[in-house]
This record gives C-alpha cells, structure tokens and sequence, in this order.
C-alpha cells in the first residue's frame, strides 16, 4: 500500500511488513534535466575549445550527479518482524545489506527532527519512523514538509496492525 511518494508498506508474510521508502523521492526526476543538457554541452565545448560553455555545462552535471546520489543512497527495502529487520539501504551495487535482530521489546515511534536552540518550530519540519531497541534504533522512514506527522502515524498504524509487539512497548509519543 502506497502511503504517500517513496513510502509504501507491503505484507511481507509471517507477520512481517515490507517497507519501501526514500528519503528524496523527487530526486530522480531532478537529476534528468540537468544531466540531459549538461553531458551534450560538455562535449560540445570541450570539442569545439569553449572553456566558459564548459564550466557551464560541469555545473550542470555536478547538480545531476548530485540528485542521482540522492535518489540512490537515501533509500531502504526492509523487512520488519518482531524480533528483527532485514533488507537493503542503497540501490544498485551500493546497495548494504541489513540483517539486524534484536531481543526482548522493540517499540515503533514517530519522533520529529531535532529542534535546534533559538530555532523557530515549524508545523512541517518532517520526522522519522524508528524501531526503538534496547541495543540500538533503527530508521524507517523519513518525512518532511506538510502531512509528514499524519503519514508517518498512518505507516505507524499499519505497521503495528501486522506487529502488534511494537506497539505494546510504545512507552512516549510525542504530541502534535
């Protein structure tokens, strides 16, 4: 079930939910543009001797790389129980795998980003769904801009209807 762009939750079996999410889902889609001009009139100017039309189009593929980094490496195919996660952080041959388990009770929590001192707090500064271990926490997914609260609390819901022991250990919330 797509929840909202790169975030999408899936029965895995067994009690176990998929969870497919990004970080920047728009960043695909930022990284074509450039790179389509950018390669073509890097070529063109490093052939034809134009240094300024070069540096143009370096900035150009550097933006696109850039974008394409972020729509790789910020990306998560997991596999949630309730006694571990396993999956892959990355994509392509980046990609690292995760296989992590943990003993005793695990929690699911909504937490928002960190509020830095003196800093205004914004409705939609974003947040994260983290699996709260007693050894370690574990990131999810990750939100920002308007709704982030309601979709992460929705992915919250569905996670905790499949895995009902994440939600026993659920001991804070933070309020909205």
């Amino acid at each position: 079930m797509r929840l909202a762009r790169g975030l999408s939750l899936d029965d895995a079996g067994d009690g176990a939910v998929r969870v497919r999410a990004c970080d920047w889902p728009w960043a695909a889609w930022l990284a074509a543009p450039p790179l389509l001009v950018g390669l073509p009139l890097v070529a063109w100017s490093a052939a034809a001797g134009h240094w300024i039309e070069l540096g143009g189009g370096l900035v150009f593929c550097a933006f696109g790389a850039l974008c394409a980094f972020l729509a790789a490496a910020r990306r998560r195919d997991l596999v949630v129980s309730a006694t571990g996660l396993h999956g892959r952080e990355g994509a392509g041959p980046f990609a690292r795998a995760i296989d992590r388990a943990w003993s005793g009770g695990a929690r699911l929590d909504v937490r928002p980003f960190a509020l830095p001192d003196g800093a205004p707090d914004l409705s939609d500064r974003g947040g994260d769904l983290v699996v709260v271990a007693a050894d370690a926490e574990y990131l999810l997914a990750r939100r920002a801009g308007p709704g982030w609260r309601e979709t992460l609390a929705s992915a919250r819901a569905h996670v905790i209807a499949r895995i009902p022991a994440l939600g026993l250990h659920s001991a804070r919330q933070e309020a909205p």
